[in-house]
This record gives structure tokens, C-alpha cells and sequence, in this order.
């Protein structure tokens, strides 16, 4: 015998002659190569396959959660989001290729109106992008310029002022004197005085002093308001006061001191905590201004 049988693989035997051990070399290398041919080429095919093949291809894509934004228009950014582009107008969309963790910060970008999304991948065919709208709490404008501000203080809608949605919304119409222009997505006020906005406008309804949409920043850095009673007069405003605390010191003020005189008041300034600033109207009064300190039966 020449040759011997080892799990298919041809052995030389020692007896075996230096042409038949050469050709048995040969023969090897052979079966080697066309092995490995074989290989790549099934992992080739499997490859494209795997990638462009229309059972990974994603079908369909659900949004819930929007109420202002349209599906279709987030439909359709998802869909070119998830499309890889390739060298000569090749394309391809697979759902193992696609990272949520991306597509959730692209919408974000885009979307200044989403202040959350979860993009969920159901397998193999099927996108599901869960939305929560920023929510319009106040209307800041400077000059010309107004913008929709969300719970967070960040500017994410550029509007127009006059429009009717606007103008039934009931939102406090914040007037930044300071006119600084704002890009749009940017965060010009921290939640914290947002927060004390919506609860002065609560606490001021509640207690029936009606006053006017339009408030007055001289600078949001200072975070300080000045608010016009439907009585003409105007009542100053900080927010490193609780607003509930100023509530109480206003009123007490308006009943105890100033009482029957509020249409000859001018102003009335809570800047200074315990203490309420006034000035009576000129042609009224010619008094310079008086300051009185007040203090509820609560001890605050």
C-alpha cells in the first residue's frame, strides 16, 4: 500500500516514492483551497443574505405618544435614519444593524418638539418609537420673537404671537426686556423659575387678584417679574421668594394697610423678604415712598 486512509485525509507511506509524496502534497493543497473556497463563498452568500435580505428588512414602524407632531412626518425621518447608504446607490435596512440608542438621539436633534422618545425593536420586521411632546407652559418673547418654553426653560418652538391657538392657550406672555434672540432648542430659563411662574399665576388666581397676561422680565439672569393688576397697578416679583409666601404677604398688605385705597396704589414690591415696598399714585398722594413690614399671624 501507498497510501493509507486517516479521516479522509490522504497519509503518505514511508515506503512511498518522493514523486508519489510530492503529488499526495498537491493533491492536499488542492482539497485545502477548494475547501476554503467553498467556505467563503457560502459565507459570502449567507452574508449578503443575511443583510439585504427582505426578512430583516424593517416593514414596519409604529408611533405612539405624538399629539402635535405628525406620524407620518416622524415615520419618515425614522425611515431614512435607519437606511445605511452604500457605494454606488446601494442601500440596505437591517434590523441587527440598527442602533435605537442612535435613532433616539437623531430624533431629538431634529425634533425640538420631543422631549422624550424610546425606540423599541420587535423582532424582524417591526420599529415601535414611543413620543412625549414638550408640554407649552409659557410664551417668552423678545422684540418680534416669540417662543414656546417647556417645563424644563427650553425655547423648543418658535411662534407667532397673534395666532388664535396662542390667544385661547391661557399661557403667561413673558416679555424679556433684556431682548436677547434665543436659538431655537435652547434653554433660556431654569425649571425652577418656570415652576415659580405657573405657581404665582395659580395662587394669584385663587385669591382673586386678576392680572394682566403680559408679565415683565427686565432679565431672565435675575429672575425677577413685574406683573400689571387689571386695577393699573403693578406688583414686583422674586423668585427667590416662595410664591405662596409672597401671596400671603400681598394680601395681607392689601387688607391691612392698604384697604380701600388699592385703585390710588402704584406699585407694590415683594423683592425684599417680610417687607412690602409701595408708592401711592402722585396726583394722589405726594408722599415719597413708604415701606411697611408685615408680618401674618402664621409667623412667616
Amino acid at each position: 500500500m501507498i497510501f493509507l486512509k486517516r479521516k479522509d485525509k490522504k497519509v503518505l507511506d514511508r515506503t512511498a516514492s518522493p514523486t508519489e509524496k510530492k503529488m499526495v502534497r498537491v493533491e492536499n493543497r488542492a482539497s485545502r483551497y477548494v475547501f476554503y473556497f467553498l467556505a467563503i463563498s457560502f459565507l459570502s452568500v449567507s452574508g449578503y443574505v443575511f443583510i439585504f435580505s427582505d426578512f430583516l428588512k424593517i416593514k414596519n414602524i409604529i408611533i405612539e405618544g405624538n399629539e402635535k407632531i405628525a406620524s407620518e412626518e416622524i415615520r419618515e425621518k425614522v425611515d431614512n435614519l435607519s437606511i445605511r447608504r452604500l457605494p454606488g446607490n446601494l442601500s440596505w435596512q437591517n434590523y441587527f444593524f440598527i442602533s435605537d440608542n442612535q435613532l433616539e438621539q437623531d430624533l431629538k436633534r431634529d425634533f425640538k418638539k420631543i422631549n422624550k422618545v424610546e425606540v423599541v425593536k420587535i423582532f424582524p420586521e417591526t420599529l415601535l418609537v414611543k413620543v412625549e411632546e414638550r408640554k407649552a407652559l409659557v410664551l417668552r418673547c423678545a422684540g418680534d420673537t416669540c417662543h414656546l418654553i417647556d417645563e424644563e426653560g427650553v425655547a423648543y418652538e418658535e411662534i407667532d404671537p397673534e395666532s388664535e391657538d396662542l390667544k385661547k392657550s391661557g399661557l403667561i406672555k413673558l416679555i424679556d426686556k433684556s431682548g436677547r434672540q434665543v436659538e431655537t432648542g435652547e434653554k433660556i430659563m431654569t425649571a425652577e423659575f418656570v415652576s415659580f411662574l405657573l405657581s404665582l399665576k395659580e395662587k394669584l388666581e385663587a385669591e382673586k387678584i386678576y392680572v394682566k397676561d403680559e408679565w415683565i422680565a427686565p432679565s431672565l439672569i435675575a429672575e425677577e417679574i413685574t406683573v400689571s393688576s387689571l386695577e393699573g397697578w403693578n406688583i414686583y416679583f422674586s423668585s427667590r421668594i416662595d410664591s405662596e409666601k409672597s401671596i400671603r404677604m400681598l394680601k395681607l398688605f392689601l387688607n391691612e394697610e392698604i384697604k380701600d385705597m388699592r385703585e390710588k396704589l402704584e406699585y407694590a414690591d415683594l423683592r425684599v423678604e417680610n417687607k412690602v415696598y409701595y408708592r401711592l399714585k402722585p396726583e394722589e398722594d405726594s408722599k415719597e415712598e413708604d415701606a411697611v413690614e408685615t408680618e401674618s399671624q402664621d409667623s412667616f
